[in-house]
């Protein structure tokens, strides 16, 4: 929660902080919201809320995931990217999950944002090998990746 509470002044500090002009140019997308849009578009949202509310998340999930398929979520966010961008902030991942996995998107938006460093904003833990979400749920998926914040020496948390 602090970190989403803090987001939005991060977002509005990034620029400030170049060493260099311009300023640093980055874009925040949120990974929920961009599953949110891509059921808007097929005009299935509605129907995906009320299929949560009817047969919860595990029956939403397996519905909607062949409509939100990485590469449509790949797609969604090179609409939201101009290419300009020093920096890209990926939040949403804890909302989007089990729709969509951090690894999968991370893969995915590789061979496209190969030149651009990414942030993922992600709620659990990373070793240096592996992502835990929420701590709780193993990835066994490598990462070329390193945490931003280190590691509590007494916690498990960053």
């Amino acid at each position: 929660m602090t970190i989403h509470q803090r987001l939005k002044a991060l977002v509005t500090e990034l620029p400030k902080l170049a060493v260099s002009q311009p300023p640093l140019n980055s874009v925040e997308i949120n990974l929920y919201r961009v599953i949110l849009k891509i059921l808007e578009d097929r005009n299935l949202l509605q129907r995906a809320f009320d299929l949560e509310a009817k047969k919860g998340n595990t029956d939403l999930a397996k519905t909607i995931k062949p409509m939100v398929r990485p590469e449509k979520v790949v797609e969604k966010i090179q609409e939201l990217v101009q290419g300009n961008e020093d920096l890209i902030l990926i939040t949403g991942v804890g909302a989007s999950w089990p729709i969509m996995r951090s690894h999968t998107i991370l893969n995915n938006l590789h061979p496209v944002l190969d030149r651009t460093p990414v942030v993922m904003f992600f709620p659990g833990s990373y070793d240096g090998q592996e992502l835990r979400l929420f701590d709780t749920f193993k990835d066994d998926n490598y990462y070329r990746a390193f945490p931003l914040i280190p590691r509590r020496s007494d916690k498990h948390e960053y």
